[in-house]
């Protein structure tokens, strides 16, 4: 990533660690809403057949 920067490689390799974990949790969250919206969309589809 940075290899050309006056960054030292702790802090770089800190920061991409730190990026990968958060961008994890998001897909994470991301999933768990997916579940959620897929129950309401089957919800939905029952009140109407009703």
């Amino acid at each position: 990533m940075l290899r050309n920067s006056s960054i030292p490689n702790d802090a770089i390799k800190q920061f991409e660690e730190t990026y990968e974990e958060e961008l994890h949790l998001m897909a994470v969250i991301k999933l768990c809403d997916m579940s959620e919206m897929l129950a309401e969309m089957i919800f939905d589809l029952c009140w109407e057949g009703a």
